[in-house]
């Protein structure tokens, strides 16, 4: 998958100002969440039914796909002591 792609479907990601479009469930990742940006802490992930109740995230766009083998590198880690 190509640095600039989103997740399948979606496109590469821009940021949505929330006035433009509130995200919705079909915008989020599987754990509910969207990429937003808030006004004095910058870039955040939260659940996407949050936007409307926190109006310091003035900007918003679905969270980018996961790296391909990710689950892979947790295989080489030494569980317990």
């Amino acid at each position: 998958m190509e640095p600039t792609q989103a997740r399948e479907g979606v496109g590469v990601a821009e940021w949505i100002h929330r006035d433009e479009r509130l995200p919705t469930a079909e915008d989020a990742d599987a754990y509910g969440c969207v990429l937003v940006w808030h006004t004095f802490n910058g870039h955040m992930i939260t659940g996407w039914h949050q936007l409307p109740s926190n109006r310091y995230f003035t900007h918003w766009m679905p969270t980018p796909c996961p790296p391909e083998n990710a689950q892979a590198g947790w295989d080489g880690i030494k569980k317990g002591p």
